[in-house]
């Protein structure tokens, strides 16, 4: 999706799932989490409707690069049923989304997703 990018340039309008306030991130100076919520939303439609059109949540995998990474770890462990898998590439945990605690209940924990995280420098 494009929407607004704080971090790039005067605040423009990118390929981006959600406002980044700045670059780069850090455990003392964490994003806010300005528009999460919806783009994680519209993930967990998309597989709400996958499973109400008939595929098996244990043929649903979700998966992103980057930002869409991030996204893709919140939305897996937020999801209401357990789906096949999640890949990660080069994401992150999203500090305002409170992934540690939401992975505790998460039914995705208890039905057995696997999760595939990848980050490195070269």
């Amino acid at each position: 999706p494009m929407q607004h990018a704080s971090c790039v340039g005067q605040g423009q309008i990118t390929t981006s799932w959600y406002d980044i306030q700045a670059l780069p991130m850090t455990l003392s100076r964490p994003d806010p989490g300005t528009g999460q919520r919806e783009s994680i939303d519209r993930v967990l439609g998309l597989i709400d409707f996958a499973i109400a059109d008939g595929i098996p949540p244990s043929r649903i995998v979700v998966g992103g690069h980057s930002q869409g990474g991030a996204l893709a770890l919140a939305a897996t462990l937020q999801a209401r049923v357990a789906i096949a898998g999640c890949i990660v590439l080069s994401g992150w945990a999203l500090p305002s989304q409170g992934l540690a605690t939401c992975a505790s209940s998460s039914p995705t924990i208890a039905g057995g997703t696997r999760f595939l995280v990848c980050h490195g420098d070269q």
